[in-house]
């Protein structure tokens, strides 16, 4: 017995008919009619009597009646104060932002999990890198950033999660002229400086920016090293330089800046979740539970399309 049966008696009792009832539920007639034959064999006691112009309660009807009401009215207190309790949810979550942040993703996250638990307080830290859990359990609940290829296996406790990937390009201003024809390739940046994140401030961007530049065999005139993002996107809208992108980094900082995915394939960029399964708390495992569903599945293609999609909308673009 599930508690579809108690509402399709109910609805059957309250309407004094089967047409009526299976009406008001959006069920066919016949449908209905089997459901009501299921839970009568199921008691083993007839709960109706069926003439042609009237539907009734026997007396075993009217005892079931009111045990249903009953059990109807405790499984809708019970959703209530589970709902209630959802909405009390306190805590801290803490997230370790690691390297050059990914705003509007990140945002995404937070506002659904926000939804889900207002009350909770979420805070942002800025960390240096994955390479201690222990330094990053000590500031913060999980870490969100970028994860080198070799260490996207778990150590020990460490667990990590590619929660999305999107194309390279070449930020630069958009005021300078180019040939915005098609992709890019570095080549085309052959005369221009390049960007580059101090260690300090993006971890793992040294050696990102460099696996890229050796796979395509292209060496930069020039390199300059910037330790803010803020730095980093003042100087390509003035002209300085130009920088590694990928279109998870843009959110917010986009004006002024056009960004060119490279035509040649090499490689995307990852953002992975990174927490420590032994000390986990509720809330990581709620925002957990959440990201998993919000963000969009991997359908072979680049998440960043159906990232870009969402986060539009979100935002009224």
């Amino acid at each position: 017995m599930e508690l579809r049966h108690l509402r399709y008696f109910l609805a059957v009792a309250e309407h004094q008919g089967f047409r009526k009832a299976a009406q008001a539920l959006r069920l066919s007639h016949p449908s209905l009619c089997e459901q009501i034959i299921d839970l009568e064999r199921e008691i083993g006691a007839r709960l109706f009597e069926r003439t042609n112009h009237q539907v009734c309660l026997t007396e075993a009807g009217h005892t079931f009646l009111t045990g249903a009401r009953k059990t109807l009215k405790c499984a809708f207190e019970a959703v209530q104060t589970a709902q209630q309790a959802s909405r009390d949810y306190r805590g801290d979550l803490r997230i370790a932002n690691v390297g050059l942040m990914c705003p509007s993703l990140l945002a995404h996250l937070i506002y659904a999990f926000r939804e889900r638990f207002p009350t909770v307080e979420v805070s942002i830290l800025q960390q240096n890198n994955f390479k201690s859990i222990e330094a990053v359990q000590q500031r913060a609940d999980l870490g969100i950033g970028y994860l080198a290829a070799e260490s996207t296996s778990p150590v020990g406790a460490l667990k990590s999660w590619t929660i999305a990937t999107a194309p390279i390009g070449v930020a630069v201003a958009a005021t300078v002229e180019h040939n915005h024809r098609g992709g890019a390739r570095l080549q085309d940046f052959a005369h221009e400086p390049f960007l580059i994140f101090d260690p300090k401030y993006a971890a793992g961007y040294v050696e990102w920016s460099r696996s890229i530049f050796l796979g395509t065999g292209f060496e930069p005139v020039k390199t300059i090293s910037v330790d803010s993002a803020e730095a980093f996107f003042t100087l390509i809208c003035a002209g300085v330089g130009v920088g590694l992108l990928s279109p998870l980094h843009f959110g917010g900082q986009s004006t002024g800046v056009l960004f060119r995915e490279l035509s040649k394939s090499v490689g995307h960029f990852p953002l992975s979740l990174v927490w420590d399964a032994q000390r986990t708390s509720p809330l990581v495992n709620d925002f957990l539970a959440i990201a998993r569903q919000v963000l969009p599945k991997p359908n072979g293609a680049s998440m960043l399309n159906n990232h870009t999609l969402s986060l539009a909308a979100m935002s009224g673009v």
